[in-house]
């Protein structure tokens, strides 16, 4: 009888080829399960939010989850009173002119601010964006005339809500916080400051059904 010693190494791919294929991992594509859905938060604050007033949205917790990064709107529509053409308060004619002050609280502290909102997001569209966006992307959402005046009372928007936290590419753990934990409020400016009109008939302005959307 003779004996003989085994290899101290062995050739994998040789070796996996005598593995019986129901063994093997199955390595055809098959498809994931997608749980992404659309949130929606209501105004806590009323369906109908006038110039100087606050509008206050808290994120729903829930058990498992994230709000994706960059993908927050703020969405409804504005009624300006006495107005017959008006565009809204800011040189590129964006909805964020409604917008004063922005802020993001957690557990009842300011994690964020953004003061002078709407002139901060008109600097950042301009000096941060792509020359397309700019001039063709942002007339569907900020500009619903697109570039000619409102000549109707009521027109609809959608603001892509520019908080760092909400946006920093990093999507937000909604399974880390308590129910009503994390609040956005958003402060509303004066007439003069949202609302452009030549003429100078207007009377003010309503935001109507105020939500965010992702």
């Amino acid at each position: 009888m003779s004996f003989q010693t085994a290899p101290k190494q062995y050739d994998v791919s040789v070796a996996s080829q005598d593995i019986p294929a129901s063994f093997l991992p199955v390595q055809a594509p098959r498809p994931v399960v997608n749980n992404v859905r659309q949130v929606v938060v209501q105004c806590n604050t009323g369906n109908a939010i006038s110039a100087g007033s606050r509008m206050e949205f808290a994120l729903p917790a829930t058990a498992t989850g994230y709000l994706k990064s960059g993908s927050v709107f703020l969405r409804g529509s504005v009624t300006v009173a006495g107005g017959s053409t008006w565009n809204f308060g800011v040189p590129d004619d964006s909805a964020s002119a409604l917008i004063n002050r922005a802020s993001l609280q957690i557990n009842g502290i300011v994690a964020e601010r953004k003061d002078l909102y709407h002139l901060v997001n008109q600097i950042e569209d301009l000096h941060a964006t792509s020359e397309g966006y700019y001039a063709r992307d942002r007339i569907f959402l900020d500009r619903p005339k697109g570039l000619t005046a409102n000549t109707d009372a009521t027109v609809s928007f959608a603001h892509p809500l520019k908080l760092e936290l909400l946006r920093c590419g990093y999507n937000l753990p909604l399974w880390a916080f308590a129910p009503g934990s994390v609040v956005v409020s958003l402060d509303t400016n004066v007439l003069s400051e949202a609302i452009f009109d030549s003429v100078g008939t207007s009377t003010g302005y309503t935001i109507n059904s105020p939500h965010l959307v992702s």
